[in-house]
């Protein structure tokens, strides 16, 4: 049976970013797993939250309100629209902003709990940050350089802010009114010809691969517990050669939500045997 001890066990520079989250749908996977034992406190609440979701889909605002730091961090992290924090909150990952100041310049009102949450489940590049090639195999080689319809280059943003720092980032692209740095300029024209090209592309194949079998290897688990329609599964196989591991585990966490649970399944006596529905947002606080 696939299980996440592969991935533990991997040296940091060796994990996606996302690592975390990925880890817990293992928890909503198998819902025989035993949670308590989970020794990192993130992996354990990001899975608590998303068994808790699975259970409560008829209204989820409970779940949001048990969770609410969790919750908005999944919201900003599903929404990849041009007007979507993702971007932005990512960009000053790259940077060594703590939360709290990565809070303020955001200038919106949320706690730092939030970021902090974002950081740890969704964008955890701590432990190697300071190693270029393990920034660029696990960051910069996934990132895209064009976001289809909307104004943002998230690879041009990703890389600009690792290297010059939050100040250069936020006068070279953002509203500030900051005057650009000329040297900041010139590194940008030389990296459109030299930095941006098919370098970055070198190790995303491999990568892509490597990460979207995890992201299989759940849907694989989930299939000994829940009712999952063998023709969903052979798209999302097929999908897993195309995508990024972004779109396809959010796309496998929805279908785990969508299942009911097999009938010859034994599961743990707090999971409710309910028809599910697909939740495919979080709600709003309103």
């Amino acid at each position: 049976m696939f299980s996440f001890d592969a991935i533990d066990l991997r040296p940091e520079w060796m994990k996606p970013p996302s690592w975390r989250w990925l880890a817990a749908a293992h928890y909503l996977a198998n819902p025989t797993a035993n949670i308590s034992a989970e020794k990192d406190p993130y992996i354990r609440e990001a899975g608590q939250f998303k068994r808790e979701l699975k259970q409560n889909l008829d209204s989820p605002k409970t779940v949001w309100n048990k969770y609410e730091e969790m919750a908005t961090a999944f919201q900003m992290y599903l929404n990849t629209k041009q007007d979507g924090w993702k971007w932005l909150i990512e960009a000053y990952l790259m940077t060594d902003l703590a939360d709290n100041h990565i809070v303020n310049r955001l200038g919106i009102d949320i706690p730092i709990g939030v970021v902090k949450r974002y950081r740890k489940m969704f964008f955890d590049i701590s432990s190697y940050k300071r190693s270029q090639a393990a920034v660029m195999a696990n960051v910069m080689s996934t990132a895209k350089v064009t976001i289809m319809n909307t104004g943002v280059a998230d690879y041009t943003w990703k890389i600009f802010a690792y290297v010059w720092g939050a100040s250069a980032f936020e006068a070279m692209f953002l509203p500030t009114g900051k005057k650009r740095d000329p040297e900041h300029i010139r590194w940008m024209r030389e990296a459109a010809s030299a930095s941006l090209d098919v370098y970055s592309y070198h190790l995303t194949s491999t990568l892509k691969s490597t990460y979207n079998e995890q992201a299989i290897g759940i849907l694989n688990t989930a299939k000994s517990y829940w009712d999952i329609p063998a023709e969903t599964s052979d798209s999302l196989t097929a999908r897993s050669k195309k995508e990024f591991l972004d779109s396809l585990s959010s796309s496998i966490y929805m279908t785990i939500l969508d299942a009911e649970p097999k009938k010859t399944a034994k599961v743990q006596e707090d999971f409710s045997d309910e028809s599910a529905k697909v939740f495919y947002e979080v709600p709003n606080k309103s």
